[in-house]
């Protein structure tokens, strides 16, 4: 079983080898191949070359395809500089915008992207998952609402509704390429995601059922990141949304959190991502043995390793390929 067996094997609560490791690497991408950031995203041939020359360094499960969360936002008006050859592009304001005018189409990085992913699955997606990202409907729609200059006032639920819809298309979109799962980012809103959820939750709801029932037209996996937060609070949101996983950062998990997850596993179907904090080594391997004794223990088919959060570009890579080596070597997929 190949890697991208043991990712669907995850996705489906019915792994038996060892779990899987799917580190958030897009920064680091353009660091291992000394190639800014800026060139990367503007030309697929350049985009996949970095992917896949990262990939041969950290042999990671999955290759995430993209982790800028500005996006999305530029098709409603956010603009953005760069800066620093491996930063994310900061946002400079927002122009006006005719929300009626919204359209992906009219993006002039979310084709590109499309095209590499396009190019990556060719090129590896027989062995390796591919995974694409999107900003999350509450993320999205929080920061459209709060900081977008529309044509004219809209009613929040509305904004949801159109954000909702563009969202729907880029999931079509990266159906049709056939990614292996979509992280759906609300780690963007870290603890203010449940109360945002819950205060507009008939409109999320509704967003997030189009969502999920795409992926799981397309064979799909939709996976939610979010960041802190109470574990019950987050179930809370799953027992209603219904994802396909959940990928956790911000969190520390003792064997009672776990024990939790499990449960929630189980009763979900769904996939459950372990975060590890990577940037120190120490505490990274520490929180691997907590992982992999309950896992030794309890063999939950659903969880798998993640980083806690993107991998920081400035990362020791030898600390990093050590714990790779760790995950990757234990048992066979």
């Amino acid at each position: 079983m190949n890697s991208r067996d043991g990712f669907k094997k995850t996705m489906q609560v019915a792994n038996n080898g060892r779990p899987i490791f799917v580190p958030i690497v897009y920064r680091l991408a353009a660091r291992i191949e000394q190639t800014p950031l800026f060139d990367m995203v503007s030309d697929p041939t350049i985009n996949t070359n970095v992917l896949e020359g990262a990939f041969k360094l950290l042999n990671q499960d999955a290759i995430i395809t993209s982790f800028d969360p500005a996006l999305e936002a530029e098709v409603f008006g956010c603009q953005v500089e760069w800066h620093d050859d491996y930063d994310l592009p900061a946002v400079s304001g927002w122009t006006d915008c005719e929300f009626s005018d919204v359209s992906l189409e009219n993006s002039g990085r979310l084709p590109l992207l499309l095209e590499a992913t396009k190019r990556l699955i060719q090129t590896r997606g027989r062995d390796v998952a591919i995974v694409g990202t999107m900003t999350g409907p509450c993320s999205l729609a929080r920061n459209v609402g709060d900081n977008a200059s529309p044509d004219r006032e809209y009613p929040f639920d509305e904004i949801v509704a159109l954000v909702g819809g563009q969202l729907t298309k880029y999931a079509h979109d990266l159906g049709e390429v056939k990614v292996d799962a979509i992280i759906i980012r609300e780690d963007l809103l870290g603890e203010k995601y449940y109360e945002e959820f819950l205060t507009h939750e008939k409109a999320y709801t509704a967003t997030y059922a189009t969502l999920f029932n795409l992926t799981r037209f397309y064979n799909l996996a939709g996976l939610l990141m979010v960041k802190g937060g109470k574990v019950e609070d987050l179930a809370v949101i799953v027992r209603k949304i219904s994802p396909g996983g959940l990928i956790l950062t911000g969190q520390e998990l003792d064997e009672s959190g776990l024990n939790f997850l499990k449960s929630l596993s189980n009763s979900q179907k769904m996939a459950i991502g372990l975060p590890l904090p990577l940037t120190d080594s120490d505490k990274a391997a520490a929180r691997l043995q907590v992982y992999e004794d309950f896992i030794l223990k309890n063999k939950p088919g659903g969880f798998f390793y993640t980083s806690d959060g993107e991998v920081p570009p400035d990362i020791s890579l030898e600390n990093l390929c050590d714990i790779a080596g760790r995950i990757k070597g234990t048992t066979e997929l």
